[in-house]
């Protein structure tokens, strides 16, 4: 399993969304699992995660305007 920034990969795939408090709540309710139609081992969890961190979350709090925090928020409404 991988992310796919482009989402244009081919087979099953599942939106990661930006916010951190999503990551956690997904986790918790295993949403992966079930937008994925199957079981997700703790390795490629650890993966994503790595993935969250060193990409999404990090050039979040690098722009210190937090846009897509924001922009998140208002495609939820």
């Amino acid at each position: 399993m991988r992310a796919d920034p482009t989402g244009r990969s081919n087979g099953r795939g599942a939106y990661l969304c930006y916010r951190a408090a999503c990551w956690e709540k997904g986790l918790v309710r295993r949403a992966l699992e079930r937008s994925l139609r199957g079981p997700v081992s703790n390795d490629d969890l650890d993966g994503l995660k790595r993935y969250f961190i060193e990409t999404i979350a990090s050039s979040v709090y690098a722009t210190g305007s937090g846009a897509a925090d924001r922009a998140a928020r208002g495609a939820e409404r």
